[in-house]
């Protein structure tokens, strides 16, 4: 007897969380935010809010100098 699953695989599609760093499946994300035509999400509503109060800080890093 043969089993076949069935179920679409989303478990290779995580993204990293940008303020902790956590791995995140964006379906399953606390929240998720767009900023400048980018979607970030979030492993907790603590994080988005991390992020929302300093946007530029996660979402587009300051280049080494």
């Amino acid at each position: 007897m043969t089993h076949h699953h069935e179920h679409a695989s989303h478990h290779n599609a995580t993204v990293t969380d940008p303020v902790c760093g956590m791995s995140v499946d964006p379906a399953t994300a606390a929240a998720t935010r767009e900023h400048d035509g980018v979607t970030f999400a979030f492993c907790s509503a603590h994080c988005a809010a991390t992020f929302d109060a300093d946007p530029h800080r996660y979402g587009h890093p300051h280049p080494a100098h």
